[in-house]
């Protein structure tokens, strides 16, 4: 599997007795109800992250300028004055 679970191979089910293959099975049912879940959520997740916004496409660099005149006016605007 491409997920890195590595997957038991199975044993020779004509030498298990029916008590094993009984436990087999429900160890296999098991399994699937997990996967079923897990392929649930990662649907569920894969959905709410479609809807997401897609990033805004910047220019390299281009807030820099904008944060620092803003931090400049700032510091420059000097004291408050109450109105």
């Amino acid at each position: 599997m491409s997920n890195g679970m590595s997957v038991p191979p199975l044993p020779d089910l004509d030498a298990l007795s029916l008590d094993e293959l009984k436990k087999l099975v429900v160890q296999l049912l098991v399994r699937v109800s997990a996967l079923e879940e897990e392929n649930r959520e990662l649907r569920a997740e894969n959905g709410r992250l479609k809807d997401l916004p897609k990033k805004p496409k910047l220019a390299p660099g281009g807030m820099d300028g904008f944060l620092c005149s803003k931090v400049r006016k700032a510091t420059w605007a000097g004291p408050a004055v109450p109105g």
